[in-house]
């Protein structure tokens, strides 16, 4: 049961930690970080500095700061499902493939065989999607490394940085709490990822050995 399981399992786990580390607004409602802001997640620590507190600059690098255990998530479910699906792809011992999944029918995509057709129907409205998509993280990576004078200027460029800073992650790191955060943020998506998995392997048995899936 569960070889059949480990693709609903590594999805669930994903997503849960994606959410329930970017979590804002239960603690928001409940706590709002306090007291003396020991429940704040990284989530709800960024909204107090940039929006409520008015560091742009603070509430980017916190916001930056995320990105690399998110990534890391990610990047851990993707190349587990990979090498599952290596697995299932390789020849048993007469010679013949264990599946014929890693088979791809090409022959409906055929009306992309010219470039432009493949301009305007893939690549154009793939570009957008991305620009759309990348923008915000391009905004809060300049963001986090503009000064604060260069945030509050007019003068300044809104979509570049003149003179590029790390105060903003330096104070993050050593001239606050984040290590306390960070675990807050850590534990809340842990614990709740597992509860979440718990419940999904369960339905998933179920639903496999009552057949709704064939």
């Amino acid at each position: 049961t569960m070889p059949l399981l480990t693709p609903i399992i590594a999805v669930v786990m994903t997503f849960s930690v994606l959410f329930t580390f970017t979590d804002f607004q239960l603690i928001y409602v409940i706590t709002r970080g306090g007291p003396l802001n020991a429940t704040h997640l990284m989530a709800t620590l960024s909204f107090q500095r940039a929006i409520s507190g008015g560091a742009l600059g603070e509430g980017a690098a916190i916001a930056i700061a995320m990105v690399p255990f998110l990534l890391a998530c990610v990047m851990f479910s993707f190349f587990g499902l990979q090498r599952r699906a290596w697995q299932q792809a390789a020849p048993t011992n007469e010679g013949t493939p264990m599946s014929n999944a890693g088979q791809v029918d090409t022959v409906g995509m055929s009306y992309l065989d010219s470039i432009p057709r493949k301009l305007v129907t893939v690549y154009l409205p793939l570009l957008v999607f991305l620009i759309v998509l990348l923008f915000p993280f391009y905004w809060m990576g300049i963001t986090s490394v503009k000064p604060d004078a260069e945030l509050l200027s007019r003068e300044g460029n809104p979509f570049w940085v003149i003179h590029p800073t790390l105060a903003h992650f330096y104070k993050l790191l050593f001239e606050t709490s984040y290590p306390q955060w960070l675990w807050n943020t850590v534990l809340v998506s842990v614990v709740s990822t597992f509860v979440s998995l718990a419940a999904s392997v369960f339905a998933a048995s179920c639903i496999r050995r009552t057949c709704w899936c064939v």
